[in-house]
């Protein structure tokens, strides 16, 4: 460029920057190149300036007037550029770095010869502080002033100790520790002869001296660092200095939370040893080096999208869309983008596509989907463009690949040069290669759901709920969950906020108080974990040692096995888990005889339907009692406490492991030492809810239960359980998290491996169903009466149960399995209920209990299901992050079909026929091998 234009350039931007500070304003500029011209008059309302920014790159030469224009205005300093270092490229001291690094969209982008000497270190600092902006004032709920005073701390390479100390005073604990932790990279050391030791690991002598003389007389830690960092460079796991006094300070102050353990759990999918290592520093010390780890190890990989899912995840049911107006209307599809912003963004796209012939290339979208979607009718252009933006969910992982099927059918139907085309090399452009992989299907789309009209004819009587998702909690350490208990009031609120926290110094997944969370813990480097628990000041805190299990190959029947693994073997399913085989259920050739005469594992309350059965699953003779767990008296034997009136009440639960598991619990009875203030809640027999037993006493009313008590269900008809027990209510049933399987006392067993036809379960008596105009149903392991709703069926570890038992100190049962899959529920008209199978299996079960019971509900609990199964079966942090779910090591899902109303009765007589085989042939058979 010439000297002259050079001026030209710089005398247009002063005059710009003075005369110019909208979009509107810099379009008056421009006379040509036409399709920047006619781009910028269609910006007024269209996205943020970083947006408008992107898209003016594509269009618009790299000199026009418009780029100059916009990027003098403050709508560029106050929203953002391309990119988060746009801010920064200005500290480049080449004048030709400076202008490669305004044109970069990442620092990747920027010319590698600007890196080549130390005029690129401002730069560089500049860089990583906006990344530590960005992750440390940018949490989620964090207050508007707090962010606006940590945002200033970052404005300098050095912030003051006044400075530091204000963030301190005005911002929640986690983001004060992230500020401190970018600064000054660990916990801040005290001045005793422990700590000036490590002035020896200065790199200069004036370093080691002035570290020492600082010590001795700054009593004032943030005062402290400042001057020693000034002496002796900025902190950083790289200096030895800083390192010693991050190891001196953990040691003395104990374990020290991770950054983020549960994005710590992504990083066991990193496809190499160094994406693991990178993954582990950003996660557990917050290296900050997060362009890198982006760049090298997160693009299209399992890695990648676990991270996504936790920072981004995807939620179900779409509302309040105009242009994709097909994507509302199904309950049981979740989406990681159903906004206002998303449905712009797709119309916005859709325009693009629509005049490429006038603008060239479209600019947001893939040139490959350009080529596929010509001819294609409007409805599948809008239904891919708008699947591009909405993002559907596949087992609760979005993608932005379309499926192959889809990508096939779409290249038939809508091309006339089909035949000459190589369709599966197109597709390859566009669709995973890999099936596993999740990808979005549109042809679907291409019209509205089927609950789409009927949705609006629903009344709120009758229609789907997500309280959580309409509302937020007030608090920044609270979380919304379902509030299932019974309420005397009609109009009291169906969701409660509980207090919670984040599972590590600073992650975006909550678990509520009083959680137990298994955190990873690598400083052995070992793959281990450390049990915490949730405390009411919003922090983990009393964490155990840590615990190392081994992981490694098991060996079964004279072959090697990877851990993690499942494999079939002789009609079961077992999979390899800490160097030990868990197999369900038992084999084809040694099957148990088809007699109902049920035993009980009285120490970890399991039902089975006969001994054979028990003994298959594991357990001694000396361990069962004849008869079922309901009819033993679990406090025959115990002992209470007598110096208190300590009585003892039964509270009967299915454990998964004999450590600390008991049936009952003891109770003071003295009104007099009877303390009457805490929440304790308790059910009576009149399905009347108290704050405790001692209230409850006070009211001379009887025990039902210990725990809320519910609403949606039957009080009174004896039922059996699906675990096999029997109930003298729906309402106890669910009590224990179970759901019901018929009515009357329990007495059939309905499938075993000898089954060639019988029906067994010919004298039973199902529950009254209102779904049979528009669901296929299915049956569970082990019942009699089909269902419809969705199931998980899952392979537990009992080492690991026994192992999360021993360090906690408590008991680890099915009910405390239900209580946090119960809070990942978003759909109010859905509950779930668990149970272990004959087989040795955790069953979970998602069902609608409101009544009247419609599609529409059906529908979505059946998604409910589909995504807590998926999130099991991808060991999503969010839900591995508990301790009692880290023993599950393998899920499958299956749920039933529901039609439109009135759908399902045109093949009824099919169907029939086809269940009546199904029930009988359906054969569970699988055993635990210890």
């Amino acid at each position: 460029m010439s000297l002259s234009s050079v001026i030209t350039l710089i005398l247009l931007l002063s005059s710009v920057t003075r005369t110019f500070g909208t979009v509107q304003n810099c379009c008056q500029l421009l006379d040509r190149p036409y399709a920047c011209k006619k781009f910028c008059n269609e910006l007024e309302g269209r996205g943020s300036a970083p947006q408008l920014i992107e898209e003016i790159t594509k269009v618009c030469p790299p000199f026009s007037k418009l780029r100059i224009c916009l990027n003098s205005t403050k709508i560029v300093v106050s929203d953002g550029a391309l990119w988060s270092g746009r801010k920064c490229c200005e500290l480049f001291i080449s004048k030709s770095c400076r202008r490669s690094c305004e044109q970069a969209k990442s620092r990747l982008n920027i010319d590698p010869k600007c890196f080549r000497d130390e005029d690129y270190k401002p730069f560089e600092d500049c860089l990583k502080r906006g990344e530590g902006s960005k992750k440390c004032c940018n949490q989620r709920s964090i207050r508007r002033k707090c962010k606006q005073i940590c945002k200033r701390t970052f404005v300098t390479q050095y912030p003051s100790a006044e400075e530091l100390l204000q963030v301190q005073s005005s911002c929640e604990e986690n983001v004060s520790d992230c500020v401190d932790r970018f600064f000054v990279n660990g916990p801040k050391p005290i001045q005793n002869s422990n700590f000036s030791a490590c002035c020896d690991e200065g790199e200069s002598v004036e370093c080691q001296l002035s570290c020492r003389r600082i010590l001795s007389t700054v009593n004032n830690h943030e005062l402290a660092l400042e001057s020693i960092s000034k002496k002796c460079g900025p902190s950083s796991f790289d200096n030895k200095l800083w390192l010693c006094f991050y190891k001196r300070t953990a040691k003395r102050r104990g374990y020290q939370l991770p950054i983020d353990g549960a994005l710590l759990q992504c990083c066991q999918k990193a496809e190499s040893k160094d994406c693991l290592k990178r993954c582990r520093e950003n996660y557990d010390k917050n290296y900050f080096n997060f362009n890198e780890f982006d760049s090298i190890c997160l693009h299209g990989t399992e890695l990648g999208r676990c991270i996504e899912n936790v920072e981004r995840p995807c939620r179900g049911g779409c509302k309040k869309l105009e242009f994709c107006s097909n994507f509302i209307g199904r309950p049981d599809e979740s989406f990681q983008n159903c906004s206002p912003r998303g449905d712009a963004a797709a119309e916005q796209i859709m325009r693009e596509l629509l005049s490429g012939g006038n603008t060239g290339k479209p600019k947001k979208i893939n040139e490959a989907y350009v080529n596929i979607l010509k001819g294609c009718p409007y409805d599948i252009q809008k239904a891919t463009v708008c699947a591009m933006s909405i993002k559907p969910c596949k087992r609760y992982s979005p993608s932005e690949k379309l499926c192959r099927y889809d990508c096939r059918r779409i290249l038939h139907e809508c091309s006339s040069r089909s035949g000459e085309m190589n369709i599966e090399a197109m597709c390859d452009l566009v669709s995973p290669t890999d099936p596993k992989e999740p990808c979005f299907s549109v042809l679907k789309y291409a019209k509205e759901s089927i609950f789409t009209s009927s949705i609006s004819q629903y009344s709120t009587f009758t229609s789907v709920s997500q309280p959580c998702s309409e509302r937020t909690c007030s608090e920044i350490n609270e979380i919304c969950v379902l509030n299932k208990r019974h309420c005397r009031d009609s109009n009291c609120d169906k969701f409660k906020c509980l207090k919670s926290c984040g599972v590590g110094q600073s992650s975006i997944i909550q678990v509520p108080h009083k959680s137990l969370v298994s955190i990873p813990d690598f400083s052995s480097n070992k793959d281990c974990w450390r049990l915490c628990s949730c405390s009411k000041n919003g922090r983990l805190e009393d964490c155990s040692e840590a615990v190392c299990p081994e992981v490694g190959f098991c060996w079964y029947n004279g072959s090697s096995r990877r851990h993690g693994v499942s494999f079939e073997d002789d009609c079961r399913t077992c999979v390899c888990f800490d160097k030990r085989v868990v197999c369900t259920g038992q084999t084809c050739r040694n099957y148990c005889p088809a007699l109902y005469n049920p035993y009980c594992a009285y120490k970890v309350g399991r039902n089975f339907v006969n001994e054979c059965y028990a003994k298959k699953a594991g357990f001694g003779k000396n361990e069962l009692r004849r008869g079922r767990c309901g009819t033993k008296n679990p406090c025959y034997n115990a002992i209470c406490e007598t110096v208190y009136h300590s009585k003892c009440m039964p509270q009967r639960q299915t454990c998964l492991t004999e450590v600390n598991c008991r049936q009952h619990r003891c109770e003071v009875i003295d009104p007099v030492t009877c303390a009457q203030s805490y929440k304790d809640p308790v059910c009576d027999t009149n399905q009347r809810q108290h704050n405790n037993i001692c209230r409850m006493w006070e009211k001379k009313a009887k025990l039902s239960h210990f725990g809320s008590c519910h609403r949606q269900c039957m009080s009174n008809g004896t039922v059996c359980g699906q675990n096999g027990e029997t109930y003298p209510s729906e309402c106890l049933a669910w009590s224990f998290g179970v759901a019901v399987d018929y009515q009357g006392s329990c007495r059939v067993i309905p499938f075993t491996v000898e089954d060639t036809g019988k029906d067994r379960c010919v004298d039973v008596r199902c529950q009254i169903t209102d779904w049979k105009n528009f669901c296929q149903p299915i049956t569970l392991p082990g019942l009699c009466c089909p269902v419809c709703g969705g199931t998980i069926t899952a392979i537990y570890s009992p080492t690991a149960a026994d192992k999360v038992a021993q360090v906690s100190g408590s008991y680890l049962s099915t009910f405390n399995l239900t209580q946090i899959l119960r809070n990942q529920l978003t759909v109010d008209e859905c509950e779930l209920f668990t149970y272990i199978s004959q087989d040795n299996r955790l069953v979970f079960t998602v069902l609608p209990v409101a009544r009247p019971l419609t599609a529409l509900r059906a529908k979505a609990c059946v998604g409910q299901a589909v995504m807590i199964g998926s999130m099991l079966s991808s060991r999503h942090p969010a839900l591995y992050s508990y301790a009692a779910i880290s023993i599950i090591i393998q899920a499958e899902t299956k749920t039933a079909q529901v039609f439109e109303s009135g759908q399902a009765n045109a093949q009824s007589d099919k169907y029939l026929l086809a269940l009546t085989i199904i029930l009988i042939n359906s054969l569970f058979t699988v055993q635990t091998v210890f």
